[in-house]
């Protein structure tokens, strides 16, 4: 990583034409919404691969212009922490006012989008797709004068979740992806709203859990930076803050869910045993997306908060193998070694070593070896496999014997050359008679 440097992260505030539109105009809220949705199609497979996994992901447009892999010191990330979500199994497990609740929610499909109250009816007929999820808040939304303050919203609603869309419980082979055999589970048996077009309805069918959560944001430490501005992290230990968005965000939470039935992609998460993992996972990508559209509608200059932020660089990367690097080691400690014992014996010459081959040659006395077989080596051309016994010391003269410093060259008495007529030893040719 380069040196760091402060950025401005977007972040929600009491705007004027955040906070005050947000509570005074539908049409304002209606964006934010419509802005969720597209948040929500952020979500990969790994929201929906493991219920367990605590993913969350956040859009910030004040960072795109930053390098992917880019960290990020702290910074504050929505999170919808699911405490439990128990499915029913009996209608006696709900209360007659929350029944008849739920049932006003699924058969009159005109339970209006919490923020925008005004609408009688849901625009989008959708409330019998498979796979939609809604929470059934029993009040609807009212705006509020002052800005929120920063606080865990704790609380406990039921989830209706629509298994086949717009066909009836008893139906053995529905046409639609579903969540596999539930004969365990409580089935609410009701009809969609009426046609905005028609006035018609459908059968439908719909299973319901108790949920209870807590809604609020988490610190994301040394966070990596993706394309676009995106942040996203598998949570670890970290623990649930308060914060001033969250309960309008949880508020918004059943429209984006809405609206996500209608883009139809969600169905393909729709697996046999998965209901409770993609319960689970539509409830927390609709609040991440409501809390991130929100923290970015309600944002302006004076909002922003300061954080550290360290870009990359390129770089490369080699792996090592460990017997790699001791053979290395190893041979450079020989390598050492050995140079120390040529400075050893260096140092003990009494003259400097020659290093030209060529000079070697023309300083190098043989005149002892010439003299000693002239009768044997005076004719030889070439040693052969034979002569292995022919042995000859290298010798120094040293310069108070002798007139000179060169080396020479000392047969000794035992060698003998096959390449005369007969074996003798080099004294013995020395020192016969000429024939």
């Amino acid at each position: 990583m380069s040196a760091s440097q402060v950025v401005n992260v977007t972040h929600a505030g009491e705007t004027r034409t955040g906070w005050y539109y947000h509570q005074t105009f539908e049409n304002d809220r209606f964006r934010e919404t419509m802005q969720a949705l597209a948040h929500t199609s952020l979500a990969t497979t790994a929201n929906f691969s493991d219920s367990s996994e605590r993913i969350v992901r956040r859009r910030i447009p004040s960072l795109q212009e930053f390098p992917a892999d880019s960290r990020l010191d702290e910074i504050a990330m929505p999170y919808l922490e699911i405490k439990s979500l128990d499915w029913i199994h009996s209608k006696d497990e709900i209360p007659l006012s929350y029944l008849y609740l739920l049932t006003n929610i699924t058969n009159n499909d005109t339970f209006p989008l919490s923020m925008t109250p005004s609408e009688l009816r849901n625009p989008y007929f959708h409330g019998g797709d498979p796979g939609r999820v809604t929470i059934a808040f029993p009040g609807k939304w009212k705006g509020t004068i002052k800005y929120p303050q920063s606080q865990i919203v704790n609380g406990s609603y039921y989830v209706i979740v629509s298994r086949f869309g717009r066909t009836a419980c008893n139906v053995s082979e529905p046409d639609v992806p579903t969540f596999g055999p539930l004969e365990s589970l409580y089935h609410l048996q009701s009809f969609t709203g009426p046609n905005r077009f028609d006035d018609s309805r459908n059968e439908a069918c719909f299973v319901i859990a108790r949920l209870e959560y807590a809604a609020g944001v988490v610190t994301c430490r040394n966070c990596s930076l993706s394309a676009g501005g995106i942040i996203e992290k598998t949570l670890g230990t970290e623990s649930l803050e308060p914060d001033p968005v969250a309960e309008q965000a949880l508020r918004m939470t059943p429209d984006v869910l809405a609206l996500m039935s209608v883009t139809q992609n969600w169905q393909s998460w729709i697996l046999p045993g998965s209901l409770d993992a993609y319960t689970r996972n539509m409830l927390t990508v609709a609040y991440q997306a409501s809390w991130n559209s929100m923290a970015n509608y309600w944002a302006n200059d004076t909002t922003a908060v300061q954080t550290e932020l360290k870009s990359p660089f390129p770089a490369l990367k080699a792996d090592i193998a460990i017997w790699r690097v001791w053979t290395w080691l190893a041979l450079n400690c020989l390598l050492t070694v050995s140079g120390l014992i040529v400075a050893a014996l260096q140092w003990k010459t009494a003259a400097k070593t020659v290093c030209n081959p060529e000079l070697s040659a023309l300083l190098l006395d043989t005149r002892q070896v010439i003299e000693k077989g002239a009768s044997g080596l005076c004719n030889a051309v070439k040693l052969q496999k034979q002569d292995k016994g022919l042995r000859m010391r290298l010798r120094f003269q040293d310069g108070r014997e002798a007139s000179h410093w060169h080396p020479y060259l000392e047969a000794e008495d035992t060698a003998v050359y096959t390449g005369v007529s007969q074996e003798y030893l080099l004294e013995e040719i020395a020192h016969a008679p000429n024939k």
